[in-house]
């Protein structure tokens, strides 16, 4: 077994147990005594990375650029895209379309002001490469390959 399929089968193994992340706890716990929290972030669901994927792909970053980026144009992305960036984040960590559409917005906040920037990066690198999106663009390239007659066109196209 090589180094690449050994670190690949670490990472899934990691996404299945979950990666715990301790935050600062909110007001109303610190009150109450409690300094920490755990965040567990697990292997995620497909509508979870499909609701991820929108956020995050409102941020029009560019994969390549990211490599050599300079550190005005960081700037510039977190001022401009770091809510999107944030609500990905947070899109992993609720699990279910109610309870997003709920706590999307709080939670993303909350994230915001509590987790280093460092953390989410490494998050959403992790979930971004090893949690299941090559998979799913895989498949959505064999479909787009193997179709074989042209999608239906409106109502106006079949008229002429």
């Amino acid at each position: 077994m090589d180094a690449n399929q050994t670190e690949l089968r670490a990472t899934q193994t990691i996404l299945q147990r979950g990666v715990r992340v301790r935050t600062r706890a909110p007001f109303l716990l610190r009150l109450l005594g409690k300094k920490t929290i755990v965040l567990t972030l697990r292997q995620p669901t497909g509508g979870s990375l499909m609701r991820m994927g929108y956020w995050f792909l409102m941020t029009h970053l560019p994969l390549h650029k990211l490599e050599k980026i300079s550190v005005e144009e960081a700037l510039l992305y977190k001022v401009k895209y770091g809510d999107h960036i944030y609500k990905a984040l947070a899109c992993l960590f609720l699990v279910g379309k109610v309870r997003t559409k709920l706590f999307l917005k709080p939670l993303s906040n909350y994230l915001k002001e509590s987790l280093p920037v460092t953390d989410v990066l490494k998050l959403l690198q992790l979930v971004i490469l090893n949690g299941g999106l090559e998979d799913f663009m895989n498949t959505t390239r064999l479909v787009r390959a193997k179709m074989i007659t042209p999608p239906k066109l409106g109502q106006k196209a079949k008229r002429s």
